[in-house]
């Protein structure tokens, strides 16, 4: 005959009244946290403590608060409406460059395929909470303001050139050109082939991006 699986032993009061406990200093963390205009390390503090306790309202009711937070250095646009599935501002400013940023509810899709290469699968279902995008691409202006408070030179300004498309036969192809940056797109160095500042920055890396990404 087959042994019974083992009985879970239940909580002692001791060990309820140690989580509890936890939870509420956790709780006491997260307010300072909040307080300081820490969205990221109160939202951290408050998941472990609803672990913790479950049913205490005040972490409930402190988590929603602190998932309606802005991001420091960003501000809510005047006017705009306030999304009533998340309780954020429908459309936010980047306070540093200028950029309107619009809210993307959260949702789930379907992330990768089945009958693709091996890095592209396998199919899943993924939940994304909701996140901020830009509404227009980054300028050349505002890549200009990035370079000139931080003094940061491009991966193609180390380089001495980048790629950029040209006609050969009756085709466009990638080819090197000497000079190829954010501020030469086509490469040279006259002022006439410089970079308009209202177009969207081009000549810009994986690590160029974070860099400004951390900037701004």
């Amino acid at each position: 005959p087959t042994e019974a699986p083992p009985t879970e032993r239940p909580d002692s009061a001791a060990e309820i009244t140690a989580r509890k406990e936890a939870a509420l200093a956790l709780l006491d963390a997260a307010r300072q946290r909040k307080d300081a205009n820490d969205r990221r390390g109160a939202m951290m503090l408050l998941t472990k403590a609803l672990k913790l306790d479950p049913d205490n309202e005040e972490i409930i009711n402190l988590l929603q608060a602190v998932k309606t937070m802005l991001p420091e250095g960003f501000e809510a646009v005047k006017g705009t409406r306030i999304d009533p599935e998340t309780g954020l501002p429908a459309e936010i400013r980047d306070l540093k460059d200028g950029s309107a940023l619009v809210l993307v509810r959260p949702g789930r899709f379907t992330m990768g395929i089945n009958d693709g290469p091996p890095d592209a699968g396998p199919a899943r279902l993924v939940h994304v909470d909701p996140f901020y995008i830009s509404r227009h691409e980054v300028s050349v202006a505002q890549f200009e303001k990035f370079i000139q408070e931080t003094g940061y030179r491009t991966v193609a300004e180390r380089n001495g050139s980048s790629l950029v498309w040209k006609l050969v036969g009756p085709r466009y192809v990638m080819r090197s050109a000497r000079g190829a940056s954010w501020r030469f797109p086509r490469g040279g160095t006259s002022a006439r082939l410089q970079a308009k500042l209202s177009h969207p920055v081009v000549h810009v890396t994986a690590s160029d991006a974070q860099a400004y990404a951390r900037w701004a």
